[in-house]
């Protein structure tokens, strides 16, 4: 691994308690420390410091520091934390790794990628198979690769607070060809600011997830043919789930993948906690495929989707949240491809209980200026002929073989109209059309289960194109 840094330096390790008498980032108070310095000519590199230093928290003095090969942490109880800038070089390999340790602290470092180029694959900051890691404070910036820029992997009560992740999206190619119900792959734009899958007691609060550089436009549709078919890592056998591409003139308008958070994997994700974070510039805001989970207090500025729960989401609540500037939809649940009845044991086989998506309450959430974002020029209801544009949405299930959504409680939200705002009192013209088809739509698709036991009660539900609901929303 190569380091570098841009000036002298010192890596000072913390050997002894210190006291906090506030944050500095704050209120300028200073940290009371005993520390033991180590020159540089001691500590070969940062990975050297960490490896000679098991256990214990390493400050990292202000300046860049340029990596060729991750930085990895392996050891419980080991941190990092200061003003440092940590600069990885190698477009295919992540930033930070932790990897089987417990106990671990990063805080307030900032890393970078440089040397990015298109169709690049890798993670940024990962943790996996670990206990009790807090990330901080961290800042996570121009991750312009394919993936995710802060990634959580089979881990328990992590937490990732008060942290950004500033232009995390790249131009790729998302490749379902080894999906057999889709069998396709495209080109699109893709990346996620913090992914978590195959984890538990996941607290992800008062992040800022923006993507400044790359935006949805038409010109970068045109620039870079995003949602045209191409050939993936295996042959294309379109599937059950792919003929939709094939008919539209082998196309895909989901060309902007990702999302600002993802919580994936619902047999093995629970107790999960999203709640206030800002979001700007996403493809879905939040996507949800979790149980026993409460996202609330978030605000989502400019996305396709703002909150989407699926394949097999139970026990949520989606509280309070604020979503502006949504172009599909602002909140999704469906039973996507991923859900399933319970299945016996048989033979060798063992039991698998049910993956379903139900049991969750909508409550006290703002949708606002609907269809004012990058992407209704091509997604929702901008062309007559499009079936989405809805403020909320609960959909059929993707396959005949998945259980229904079932038992929703939809209370105290508000799908305010924004269009009908713009009236003039001195002209008296009619104000201009909604840009959303229904306030609330409950999907029925023949030979699908449809949605069951939904609940509605003392919600503001401005009406749309077609009016307020494609059904008659039941008490």
């Amino acid at each position: 691994m190569s380091w570098k840094r841009l000036a002298p330096m010192v890596i000072a390790l913390t050997v002894a308690s210190w006291q906090a008498c506030a944050d500095d980032a704050t209120d300028g108070a200073h940290q009371k420390e005993t520390l033991h310095k180590i020159s540089a000519a001691n500590a070969a590199s940062l990975q050297g410091a960490i490896d000679a230093n098991p256990g214990r928290m390493i400050f990292v003095p202000q300046g860049e520091y340029r990596l060729d090969q991750p930085l990895r942490i392996t050891t419980d109880g080991t941190g990092l934390y200061g003003y440092g800038v940590i600069i990885q070089q190698n477009a295919s390999v992540p930033i930070l790794l932790i990897s089987g340790a417990n106990d671990v602290r990063i805080r307030s470092l900032t890393f970078r990628r440089s040397n990015c180029r298109e169709m690049d694959r890798a993670n940024g900051v990962v943790v996996e198979q670990a206990k009790n890691v807090v990330l901080d404070h961290i800042r996570v910036r121009d991750h312009k690769v394919q993936g995710h820029a802060i990634a959580i992997r089979g881990c328990s009560n992590c937490a990732i607070r008060d942290s950004e992740v500033i232009n995390y999206k790249q131009i790729a190619i998302d490749d379902r060809t080894g999906n057999a119900m889709q069998g396709y792959a495209f080109r699109c734009i893709d990346g996620t600011g913090i992914y978590v899958s195959n984890s538990t007691g996941t607290v992800i609060s008062g992040n800022r997830i923006i993507e400044q550089d790359l935006l949805p436009s038409k010109a970068i549709q045109e620039k870079y043919e995003l949602g045209r078919l191409v050939p993936g890592r295996h042959p294309t056998v379109v599937g059950e789930l792919g003929k939709r591409a094939v008919r539209n003139g082998n196309y895909v308008d989901l060309w902007h993948q990702g999302a600002a958070i993802f919580v994936g994997n619902p047999r093995a994700s629970r107790q999960t906690l999203i709640t206030d974070n800002y979001i700007e510039n996403a493809a879905q805001g939040i996507d949800m495929h979790s149980d026993n989970a409460i996202c609330s207090g978030n605000t989502i500025h400019n996305a396709s989707i703002g909150i989407k729960a699926t394949h097999g989401s139970r026990n949520l609540i989606l509280n309070s949240n604020l979503l502006a500037k949504i172009d599909r939809w602002g909140i999704v649940l469906s039973p996507g491809a991923g859900s399933s009845h319970s299945v016996p044991a048989h033979g060798t086989q063992l039991s698998k209980p049910a993956n379903v998506d139900g049991g969750t309450v909508i409550s006290n959430n703002i949708i606002t200026e609907f269809g004012e974002g990058y992407e209704y020029w091509h997604l929702g209801g901008a062309y007559d002929d499009r079936g989405s544009s809805y403020g909320i949405a609960f959909l059929a299930a993707q396959l005949s073989s998945n259980p229904p959504l079932r038992d929703i409680l939809v209370t105290g939200n508000v799908v305010y109209d924004t269009t009908a705002d713009e009236i003039s009192s001195a002209s008296g013209d009619p104000p201009p059309r909604p840009k959303y088809r229904f306030a609330v739509a409950i999907e029925h698709e023949q030979g699908k289960p449809d949605p069951v036991g939904m609940h509605f009660g003392n919600n503001v539900f401005h009406p749309g194109t077609e009016g307020i609901s494609n059904v008659e929303l039941p008490p």
